[in-house]
């Protein structure tokens, strides 16, 4: 899951629901209806109600993820000091980060927020500007499946050069290196989302180059020969974006496997089933009603 379709969002309420939902179309809700009944209990909170306001207040600030999305320091240094806000285990604070084992890759921990949510309204509130939905910070279906296929069968990727497209936490990434990969790449274009993959590359003790451009556009692969890609059809215009810089990979000859959990704008007519996996409570919240999961092959 990426950051891909839009760095911003507008602001046109203090209402927490209204500021997080209703001006977002593009976030991968199926489940609204429990999404709509968490957010109107945290309307209800006093300190999110303070978060929302001064969201509203601070809207006008230039925004810290600029045209160039380069990651800095600043994005290093704010996911090691939310990582600092809750405990490796025990109770959390929602609007922290905390190394967890992934459900469906067991093996592989990662950074993740327990309500993404709330750590999107603190992180805004904190560097006073809308900045994109923290993708990163949840560990989507597609993503967890492409991951464990890959360890299931390293010889996908073994020897080879990877790249990992809207990488988001890096968790295809981290597998494919685990899987014995020959040099893996992490490209997403949210600064945030690079500094978690570096974050919970170190946690899982492997090596992976990450790059912050625009890759659509071209089709520059960064010479890998296999393009790996969790969860990036959640929207019609991301399908449409991603699909033509998939099939020229492909027609070069380089394998393109994704990772999805049959979202509506999934492009079938090329898509071929490989391996299907369990999904019940294995996703964010947003995927909560989902049963399965499946890799599919660009053919």
């Amino acid at each position: 899951m990426t950051s891909y379709g839009g760095r911003e969002s507008s602001r046109r309420s203090t209402s927490r629901y209204e500021l997080i939902v209703a001006d977002t179309p593009t976030l991968p809700f199926p489940a609204a209806n429990k999404l709509d009944f968490r957010l109107r209990e945290l309307a209800s909170d006093a300190e999110l109600q303070t978060t929302a306001r001064h969201m509203a207040k601070t809207r006008a600030v230039p925004p810290v993820i600029g045209d160039d999305r380069h990651m800095t320091e600043l994005h290093q240094q704010t996911l090691v000091e939310l990582a600092q806000l809750a405990p490796a285990s025990g109770p959390a604070g929602l609007d922290g980060l905390r190394e967890v084992p992934v459900h469906l890759v067991p093996e592989i921990r990662l950074h993740l927020a327990d309500d993404a949510l709330v750590l999107w309204a603190r992180m805004e509130a904190e560097v006073g500007t809308t900045l994109a939905a923290p993708f990163w910070a949840s560990a989507w279906l597609g993503g967890q499946a492409l991951a464990r296929f890959v360890l299931d069968h390293p010889e996908t990727v073994v020897g080879r050069r990877v790249l990992d497209l809207a990488a988001g936490s890096g968790l295809v990434a981290i597998a494919a290196s685990l899987a014995g990969a020959a040099s893996v790449t992490a490209n997403d274009i949210d600064p945030y989302a690079n500094a978690a993959i570096e974050l919970n590359a170190r946690a899982n003790a492997v090596q992976i180059t990450v790059t912050g451009h625009n890759m659509l556009d071209g089709d520059d692969t960064d010479g890998a020969d296999v393009v790996l890609a969790g969860d990036i059809f959640y929207s019609g215009p991301m399908a449409q974006a991603f699909l033509p810089f998939l099939e020229r990979a492909s027609a070069r000859g380089v394998a393109v496997l994704v990772g999805d959990p049959g979202r509506v704008d999934l492009p079938g007519g090329r898509m071929r089933i490989v391996a299907t996996y369990p999904a019940a409570n294995a996703g964010a919240l947003a995927d909560a009603e989902i049963e399965q999961v499946h890799v599919l092959r660009l053919t």
